[in-house]
């Protein structure tokens, strides 16, 4: 049921991130004009505005359904219910919008640093017209240590709000309040470890998944040559064994999409039950709402 339920979402997700790869990335590497330095700036700053405006909110709304739906079957299993499929996505579309907040917030600083780029990018083209080569390398300079340092703190807060999507799923907290309760935690609380170390055995194993997925799929396509068989078939003018190899590729990436992301979500899921049953003793708040039910089947097996 939950790969039938993310199959959509997650293609959206997956279209996104091929959008920037295939279409955005390779145009920031390029320009139409060689010689002109605030050209090239220019070009720069469209294609960043294109990414943060168009691809990175497709992204985060399907991923936010995404986990939603996956949080919701995650934690009705968990807690000893039978999952619905249609209360399952009512649930997931309502708390749609808050996990796009909630993962704006998250992002706020890393794509902010990104975005506050833009005008020194503009600044270094503008000084670059007025002969000042100093201060336009200085410019440069700093526009470069922006994207380096929003490349670094972007894992680091994925990784401290990792459960935050989670929390405004299962308690509807407002974006700031789950993001502080996520780090919360995950904090060490002795006797018990935090759960950083966690995460990153999680994360570690889950992109090994999509990496052997990935290939492997494509590996097994390309040994039966499947694009090279159905090229065979003539289609005046147009190169289908190319964009058969294509989309051949794309599939088998997409499987690991498919993979990677309901794993990701289910398992911290897991973690922020783990958490809360170490930290606040919820097995035993839980035990006690199930013994007042009546319904014998739906009771909670410890």
């Amino acid at each position: 049921m939950m790969i039938r339920l993310t199959a959509l979402p997650v293609l959206f997700c997956f279209l996104a991130v091929v959008f920037v790869a295939e279409y955005l990335l390779p145009s920031f590497f390029l320009t139409s004009d060689p010689n002109s330095l605030t050209t090239q700036y220019q070009e720069a700053a469209v294609t960043l505005l294109v990414a943060l405006g168009v691809a990175l909110p497709l992204f985060l709304v399907s991923l936010g359904y995404t986990s939603a739906l996956v949080t919701r079957i995650t934690s009705d299993d968990l807690t000893g219910n039978v999952p619905d499929p249609t209360e399952v996505q009512i649930a997931a579309a309502k708390a749609t919008i808050n996990l796009l907040k909630t993962s704006l917030w998250t992002l706020l600083l890393p794509v902010g640093l990104v975005v506050a780029t833009l005008p020194v990018l503009g600044l270094s083209a503008w000084l670059s017209q007025r002969g000042s080569p100093v201060w336009e390398v200085v410019s440069g300079a700093v526009s470069v240590l922006g994207f380096c340092v929003s490349g670094i703190l972007l894992p680091v807060f994925l990784m401290r709000y990792a459960l935050a999507p989670t929390i405004t799923v299962l308690e509807g907290l407002a974006p700031r309040a789950a993001n502080r309760r996520a780090g919360l935690l995950l904090q060490k609380a002795p006797p018990h470890p935090h759960g950083y170390d966690h995460l990153t055995q999680i994360g570690t194993a889950i992109l090994f998944l999509a990496v052997v997925a990935g290939l492997g799929i494509s590996t097994g396509l390309a040994f039966i040559d499947l694009p090279g068989h159905l090229g065979n078939l003539e289609v005046s003018g147009f190169p289908l064994e190319a964009t058969l190899a294509k989309i051949t590729g794309l599939t088998a990436w997409y499987a690991a999409f498919l993979i990677v992301i309901p794993l990701w979500t289910c398992a911290t899921t897991i973690l922020y039950f783990d958490r809360r049953i170490r930290l606040e003793g919820f097995d035993i708040s839980l035990m006690e709402r199930n013994v007042r039910r009546t319904r014998r089947e739906t009771r909670f097996v410890v």
